[in-house]
């Protein structure tokens, strides 16, 4: 009943309203043959068959909001949420009439309703110039001590992936359930290096107008080759806020405690905090800027500290289908306490930039390829645990 509804409402909203919606008369730029194939294809009951042609007139002109709303309502009524939902934000960072802008919060508010289940997949191959981050050194110097390390940097190839399922049942009063359940990690040839994360989160939402607030508890594992790393256990809070048709704002708090099974020196008490905002000045671009504080506090000083980091990020929607975003992060640590055998406390600032490319008239069986190049450096005051690294990621992603 839902989804007729819901398509009777599109039909209408293309036949009263066409100066919002895409109209090819408009721009030499749209592709009006696709487009018209397109909305054809949703009024015949077929959304799933209209969105090919829908993306190819996106891919045409992305500044256009009409046309990311009308793929966002064909993303829809093919029950693909998380594409609905990103083609109808971006269809309100540009010019929409009144009626349209009624329907797009209609379909948002529809989207926060109807999904209970919500699964993400990820797999990536990542050739990496120093994939266990270890310094160039070859010697060390400590005082009059010449040191020779045993390892130094080596390159390797990773396969990285990523899995999470979330579950969010309805309640009454705005109220919804929250519980997921997270896997990710890098394998490698050489197993010192594998890496593997499990995460689960269990709490409750509540949702009023465009602000979302939530928490509940947590609980992380980490391994490193295959060994148990760390354990941490905890409490979240988080929010999301619109603030305009272009900004939204999050945030997410957490604190608990962290065990290190075989490092009881790291065994300590940990918070964080981050703040996020986006910010959409039209349908093709996407800007973001994020801050973060975090504090670690250990049983040894040495492995107690404090985190500092800055995020800037900017999305651009090329003509024909081409997506490139730029990301740049920057962080600062500092322990509290003097490192074992240096004798001196850690400093270090860590830059990466990363250039992430994707075309979204590409798909393979539902998955988009991503291609991500990063470069990631670490300067600091003991040169031992500096260093750089240089990743090309070559991947699929899907989400359902």
């Amino acid at each position: 009943m839902l989804r007729l509804s819901l398509a009777a409402l599109f039909v209408c909203f293309q036949l009263l309203h066409p100066a919002a919606a895409a109209d090819p008369a408009r721009g030499a730029s749209v592709d009006a043959e696709a487009w018209a194939r397109g909305i054809a294809a949703v009024r015949a009951g077929a959304p799933a068959e209209a969105v090919p042609h829908l993306e190819r007139a996106v891919s045409s002109a992305p500044d256009h909001a009409g046309l990311r709303l009308d793929l966002g309502v064909a993303h829809f009524l093919a029950d693909n949420d998380r594409k609905a939902r990103f083609h109808i934000d971006a269809a309100l960072s540009g010019r929409l009439s009144d009626d349209a802008e009624r329907l797009a919060r209609r379909l948002l508010a529809r989207l926060d309703r109807r999904r209970v289940w919500r699964t993400r997949l990820r797999f990536a191959i990542v050739p990496q110039s120093n994939a266990a981050q270890r310094s160039d050194l070859r010697e060390i110097r400590i005082g009059n001590l010449v040191l020779t390390p045993n390892e130094t940097d080596e390159p390797g190839t990773a396969l990285s992936y990523g899995v999470s399922v979330t579950y969010t049942p309805r309640f009454e009063d705005g109220w919804r359930g929250r519980l997921r359940l997270g896997l990710s990690g890098e394998v490698y040839e050489n197993d010192d290096w594998n890496e593997t994360s499990a995460a689960l989160e269990a709490g409750l939402t509540r949702k009023r107008g465009d602000r979302r607030i939530g928490g509940g508890v947590l609980a992380r594992e980490h391994y490193l080759a295959g060994e148990r790393f760390s354990y941490d256990r905890g409490l979240y809070a988080t929010y999301r806020d619109r603030l305009s048709r272009r900004t939204r704002v999050s945030a997410r708090v957490e604190a608990g405690a962290r065990e290190a099974p075989d490092r009881p020196e790291r065994d300590a008490g940990f918070g964080s905090v981050s703040v996020t905002l986006r910010h959409a000045p039209s349908p093709r671009w996407l800007l973001s800027g994020g801050v973060s504080a975090s504090r670690i506090d250990a049983r040894s000083e040495a492995e107690s500290r404090r985190i500092a980091g800055l995020t800037l990020g900017v999305t651009r929607a090329f003509d024909g289908g081409w997506v490139a975003s730029l990301d740049a992060r920057l962080s600062r640590e500092r322990r509290d306490g003097p490192a074992p055998v240096f004798g001196e406390r850690r400093d270090e600032t860590t830059r990466a930039l990363g250039l992430r490319l994707l075309n979204r008239d590409l798909t393979w069986r539902g998955a988009t390829p991503v291609l991500k190049l990063e470069y990631e450096e670490r300067a600091a005051n003991i040169a031992y645990f500096g260093y750089d690294n240089t990743s090309v990621s070559v991947g699929l992603t899907r989400s359902f």
